[in-house]
């Protein structure tokens, strides 16, 4: 898992989740460019702490704050079903942040309320 500036994050709480590290993250201009690969996955009723969506764990600094604090996005429309395709390539626009985050990734994967609004373009 990495950080906002592109650096390996690990879990206190125990890895829980998949981490790449070997992904590499260029922030530039509020933009943060990276690519994974995620294994086709479909879910009809995601939730925030189920172990069966494919969802992505972001750091970031809410408001100013010199601290990084911890999300995590489903890899879905916020009010739909998850059907991620074979060699599809997706977006995820963060639009609006409306929290700080938890401190440790990990905590992040388990919160059940979504901090943030997003779209998710395919």
């Amino acid at each position: 898992m990495f950080d906002e500036g592109g650096s390996y994050v690990s879990s206190a709480t125990g890895d829980n989740f998949r981490n790449y590290d070997e992904q590499v993250v260029n922030a530039a201009a509020g933009v943060v460019q990276a690519k994974l690969y995620a294994f086709p996955n479909v879910s009809l009723t995601p939730a925030m702490r189920d172990e069966e969506t494919t969802c992505l764990i972001i750091g970031g600094k809410y408001n100013g704050s010199s601290t990084t604090t911890y999300y995590r996005v489903n890899v879905c429309p916020a009010a739909g079903q998850q059907s991620l395709k074979a060699n599809g390539a997706y977006t995820v626009n963060i639009t609006n942040v409306t929290a700080a985050g938890e401190t440790d990734p990990g905590d992040a994967y388990d919160h059940t309320q979504l901090r943030m609004d997003y779209t998710l373009n395919e």
